[in-house]
């Protein structure tokens, strides 16, 4: 998919801004304000905790059945946790090969359009993918990161309201920036500068079934009846953006160091079926015991459960 959005994205992000300008004098006015809003981020589970005010915004505006989401499937475990969105509002794309995608990408925007969305919110920073499909949506009011003084990838000009990406910001609070810009006017200032807070997501509770059933795989890799207390450690080794990882070596001299310090911790590397294999390695690399992979090993929901793990049950 990245390559994909690295090759076809530019000149179809061009392509696209062209045909913009020469429709755009023949589209009708955007209402004042939305009633249908589709919100965008294909990539990574955990962007959609930090856009949580940008959801709540939307939800608060239009109405929750009004909110639409389109995202990869492998997300959709999150958004159902957080329960924002309407279940049958969850447009999933499938990242499983280049065809399936497309014709899902496809499905999305034909499901877009029979909704009649008027807005859209693109939380994407880099991914040219997110600008073109907010762009072929139909929505005439698409707020999303502009590369102002070229500090992201050309995305052409598709957006109507448009923020300059600031890397000093959280992301919490950039996403919260988001849809309140897209209440506003087109010209600058776009918005208020002051109450930009992220609004906090809601803690998932797990119930002591679900904990006594994680502690028993923590157990079996462990080979210990008694594994807790628990720190878990991501070395994200799957990550989409490679420049903001921690070296693994450090994650093993983090987890060396831990139980170095603490004799009765157990030191857990987590990850994705996809990351099992550097889960392995790097708890391998420990040389202790005391340093479990759970990679692969659990659902999305166990590892939640991992973290309500106490010394006594």
């Amino acid at each position: 998919m990245r390559r994909i959005d690295r090759i076809l994205g530019g000149p179809m992000c061009a392509t696209l801004t062209g045909l913009r300008h020469l429709t755009d004098p023949f589209r009708s006015r955007a209402p004042d304000q939305p009633r249908r809003i589709l919100v965008i981020k294909l990539a990574e589970q955990g962007a959609w905790v930090v856009a949580w005010s940008a959801l709540t915004d939307a939800l608060e505006m239009v109405g929750r059945d009004n909110v639409f989401v389109m995202t990869f499937s492998e997300n959709r475990f999150v958004l159902d946790q957080l329960g924002v969105v309407k279940p049958d509002n969850v447009i999933e794309v499938r990242a499983s090969g280049p065809l399936t995608t497309s014709l899902d990408l496809i499905r999305g925007l034909r499901r877009a359009r029979s909704e009649h969305v008027d807005a859209t919110v693109d939380l994407e920073f880099f991914a040219r993918s997110s600008a073109i499909l907010g762009f072929l949506s139909g929505a005439s009011r698409r707020v999303g990161f502009h590369r102002s003084a070229h500090e992201t990838s050309y995305r052409g000009n598709l957006l109507t309201h448009r923020l300059s990406f600031n890397q000093r910001l959280h992301v919490g609070r950039s996403t919260a920036c988001s849809w309140r810009a897209g209440r506003g006017p087109r010209s600058l200032p776009a918005m208020e500068s002051r109450d930009l807070t992220a609004a906090a997501p809601p803690v998932i509770s797990t119930t002591d079934a679900e904990r006594r059933e994680v502690r028993s795989i923590i157990e079996s890799r462990s080979g210990s009846g008694d594994p807790l207390p628990l720190i878990l450690l991501n070395a994200n080794a799957g990550d989409l953006l490679p420049l903001r990882k921690w070296p693994e070596e450090r994650y093993v001299e983090l987890a060396r160091h831990l139980l170095d310090r603490y004799d009765m911790l157990t030191v857990v590397f987590t990850g994705s079926p996809a990351e099992a294999a550097a889960a392995d390695r790097l708890a391998a690399q420990v040389g202790s015991g005391r340093a479990v992979s759970l990679g692969g090993a659990t659902t999305m929901r166990q590892l939640i459960a991992s973290t309500r793990c106490r010394r006594y049950w």
